[in-house]
């Protein structure tokens, strides 16, 4: 049942007013979609850049040849209001602002930054980024772990939380953030909780409940 559920899922489905999604991506071929902590902090600022307007966002992961988003598509008055802001800013005439299309040009700007500074060519992104429904609040929390916890899952550390380019760092700290940290809290009924269940979550994964755990590797 479980592998039938993967091979009819669609993962190109239209990001909705109001929808979760986890949003993923590989870099293409055996490139890296980043070098070092500049390349990273750089993706952060495009990504806010561009999707402000559309988008809020719960946790993040970069790794090197791939990265991970858990974002919410804002509300159809959000977005408007987000778009009129939008076009001011840059002084263009008002157009509503669709959260399919802003991630496109994120990851053009990005790509052809990437391309500028390290003479290389095409792509860096495979074609199409992946994207799956959440569904309520327990696979909310699955996502989210899933997602901080991919670093230490792929061996690229030995603690998931030193790694410094995700959000689990900026979800427990108290500095300012544009993170919806304190939904995220409040998911897991606070931060202990949230700091037990991230660190049991790699020891004790349910693939049943958790639907797309292993289907690519990444």
């Amino acid at each position: 049942m479980l592998e039938l559920y993967f091979r009819v899922m669609n993962y190109f489905i239209p990001l909705e007013a109001e929808g979760v999604y986890h949003i993923f991506n590989h870099a293409n071929g055996w490139d890296d979609f980043y070098y070092d902590a500049n390349n990273c902090a750089y993706f952060l600022k495009k990504l806010r850049f561009h999707l402000w307007p559309v988008i809020d966002i719960y946790a993040y992961n970069l790794l090197p040849n791939h990265f991970h988003l858990i974002v919410r598509v804002k509300s159809e008055t959000e977005i408007i209001v987000g778009s009129r802001q939008w076009c001011r800013f840059r002084r263009i005439p008002f157009k509503k602002l669709s959260p399919n299309q802003q991630f496109s040009n994120f990851f053009n700007g990005y790509t052809k930054a990437m391309n500028k500074v390290y003479r290389r060519q095409g792509s860096l992104f495979k074609k199409n980024y992946k994207r799956v429904l959440i569904e309520d609040d327990d696979h909310l929390r699955h996502a989210i772990a899933y997602v901080h916890t991919n670093a230490e899952k792929h061996n690229l550390i030995q603690d998931f939380r030193n790694w410094e380019f995700s959000s689990y760092p900026k979800i427990i700290c108290d500095k300012p953030t544009y993170l919806l940290r304190g939904e995220v809290i409040s998911l897991y009924g606070g931060f202990n909780n949230f700091k037990i269940y991230h660190k049991n979550f790699l020891y004790n994964r349910n693939v049943a409940t958790f639907k797309y755990d292993n289907f690519t590797g990444w």
